[in-house]
């Protein structure tokens, strides 16, 4: 067999008598400080499962931690030498961590510096430093870090040189943060020592050598954070029965990455997204939970701490094995069933779905994915209420995320803090209780908003503010005419466009754009007492309309009724309601005026009351479409 491997422990491959060299064709030391805080959590996470400060030091309490496999590294042995065919990058981030652990036990005294010391480098007769990791072009920057000359470094800054200062001071800091004790220190490094493994792959032939590093470095892929988790899970129920959980979890995964805009299509992230949001939706509590169950890190800290406490997955004594068969039959299995109704509009809309229109209108259109959080976190398992939770709560989201953009009161972060605390609030609540919580949240976040506590009720005071410069973008404004649009072709069997037109086409062919009535002209300015009265009137809600793009272009900054016999037949429904033609032979549009009661009305002229009667009509169609 031409690969050959072998378990080590760090202790091993750092051994008193051992050393590493490096072919020509490896790669520059080029791991940033993402990789390196990916290497550091993957340890100190399990270093956390097993840590207390009650523990003894011990060989027998440290051979009581759980291991862990790091991962793999490639060697080629060649006359007497061994060299490293993958795993470099790794491998010498280990080394930078040895050379904190050693300051850091010098420093505090602990009688282990001296054996670290060893398994960093040793001293030849002649007492020159002699690395175990030998590459020449990083010798100098090693001694430098080893003598704890960090603030020169005496040798030309290659990339490798510089990776290597920088990701050390990077480890320096978290490591000084981190061991604060000299017992947790202490603990730490024999943990690191003796339980966290790597798999040695031994490549026997220098022949196959460049053939395996081309392979690796070209087609490997890296695990996903839910591989992961099944792994973690899996692997610990009796490989007796645990190809029925491997089924169970198998048809869950699928059900949730196979729903997608196109069909036959497979979406991973979605599954990360899944798992990422179900965790938050069932436990985070603080805004650090929150964010440590993000899709890269879930998978890592539902083990520890607070969120293991609380999940349960994992106990003192070890894995809970009838909790995570409990998990997988009953809890991914139900919650994969609703992310799969979830998702079936989330990407598309059709009559077929037309009831699930609202998380079409969130998840598509307005590209707000929180509401799949929100929905998870209100049902629970066997919910009697849960289709019902289904259809109500991406309608709930879509008024409270729709008002706060018509209010002026929607900022991203301030949203994403105020979807936290619905999370909590709605957690496994009835429906009525939900309707209640969304309620109070809008206002809320209103009177924060807008500094005041007073209000307590939707008011066309608090539509007012609404304006063309509201929005940081203008796919809502879009949407919201669309909204607009859609709502009066409903109702008087009008064709219109579809919404995936109206919203998102806005450039090329048929794509819209956003028309200001008033054009900036001198003529239209001197209906106004100022300049600055103009431009206000101008970007009021009532004195825009969503027109196609080739519409736009044609009428530009014309007169106002020039402008509208480019609208006829162009232009789109709620631009249409400005022409006297309009209200001509449609008797549907007078039925669905009479039904709403609404003011629609046709403009001979186009000046400030005309503005202010349009952005009224505009509100009053708010309060119909969002059931305010």
């Amino acid at each position: 067999m031409a690969l050959t491997p072998y378990d080590r422990k760090i202790s091993d491959i750092f051994k008193k008598d051992g050393s590493y060299d490096i072919d020509f064709y490896q790669r520059e030391y080029k791991w940033n400080k993402d990789a390196v805080n990916a290497l550091l959590d993957d340890i100190f996470s399990k270093f956390d499962e097993n840590y207390n400060e009650n523990i003894e030091y011990s060989t027998e309490n440290i051979q009581k931690f759980d291991w862990y496999y790091l991962n793999n590294f490639m060697t080629n042995e060649d006359r007497g030498k061994t060299y490293i065919v993958d795993g470099q990058q790794r491998l010498t981030t280990l080394t930078l961590v040895l050379l904190k652990l050693y300051h850091l036990s010098k420093t505090q005294n602990l009688p282990t510096y001296k054996y670290i010391e060893e398994m960093i480098c040793s001293i030849d007769r002649r007492g020159n430093v002699l690395f175990k990791m030998g590459f020449e072009d990083r010798a100098e920057v090693l001694k430098d870090i080893f003598d704890n000359s960090l603030d020169y470094i005496n040798v030309p800054k290659s990339v490798s040189q510089i990776n290597m200062y920088n990701n050390y001071k990077y480890i320096s800091d978290k490591f000084d943060k981190k061991f604060y004790t000299t017992h947790k220190l202490d603990l730490f490094i024999e943990f690191l020592f003796e339980r966290i493994l790597l798999i040695e792959i031994q490549i026997k032939e220098q022949n196959d050598v460049a053939m395996v590093f081309e392979v690796i470095n070209d087609r490997g892929i890296p695990l996903k954070s839910y591989e992961i988790l099944k792994g973690k899970l899996i692997g610990h129920i009796d490989r007796t029965v645990n190809n029925d959980y491997i089924s169970i979890w198998d048809k869950a995964i699928n059900d949730i990455a196979k729903e997608t805009e196109k069909e036959n299509s497979y979406k991973e992230e979605d599954i990360d997204e899944f798992f990422s949001f179900y965790f938050r939706a069932k436990y985070s509590e603080t805004d650090n939970q929150y964010k440590d169950l993000e899709t890269n890190v879930y998978h890592k800290s539902i083990f520890i701490g607070k969120l293991n406490e609380k999940i349960g997955f994992k106990k003192e004594n070890g894995y809970d094995i009838n909790h995570i068969k409990k998990f997988i039959s009953n809890d991914l299995k139900y919650f994969a069933n609703v992310y799969r109704d979830y998702a079936k509009s989330n990407y598309q809309f059709s009559s077929e779905y037309d009831k699930y229109k609202y998380i079409f209108f969130n998840g598509k259109l307005n590209k707000q994915n929180k509401q799949l959080l929100l929905l998870l976190s209100a049902i629970k398992l066997n919910d009697e209420e849960r289709d019902k939770k289904i259809l109500e709560i991406p309608k709930l989201f879509d008024k409270y995320y729709s008002l706060l953009n018509l209010f002026g009161c929607y900022y991203s972060n301030s949203f994403t803090k105020s979807v936290m605390e619905l999370n909590q609030n709605i957690r496994e609540k009835t429906l009525e209780e939900i309707i209640e919580e969304f309620n109070q949240q809008l206002l809320k976040d209103i009177n924060e908003t807008l500094d005041r506590d007073d209000i307590k009720e939707i008011t066309y005071e608090l539509f007012k503010r609404a304006n063309y410069n509201s929005f940081d973008g203008k796919t809502f404004l879009r949407y919201f005419y669309g909204r607009i649009e859609h709502f009066i072709s409903e109702n008087t069997t009008i064709v219109s466009d579809d919404y995936n037109n109206l919203v998102q086409n806005n450039g090329g062919v048929g794509g819209y754009h956003i028309e200001h009535i008033l054009g900036i002209s001198d003529e239209n300015k001197e209906l106004f007492e100022s300049e600055d009265e103009f431009n206000e009137y101008r970007n009021k809600l009532g004195g825009l309309v969503l027109l196609n793009n080739r519409v736009n272009i044609s009428v530009g900054n014309k007169p106002y009724l020039e402008k509208l016999k480019g609208y006829e037949g162009k232009g789109t429904l709620f631009a249409y309601t400005l022409m006297e033609n309009f209200y001509k032979n449609n008797p549907n549009f007078k039925d669905f005026q009479k039904k709403y009661n609404l003011d629609f009305k046709h403009y001979n002229e186009f000046k400030k009351s005309e503005i202010e009667e349009r952005h009224q009509l505009l509100f009053e169609l708010v309060k119909i479409i969002w059931e305010i």
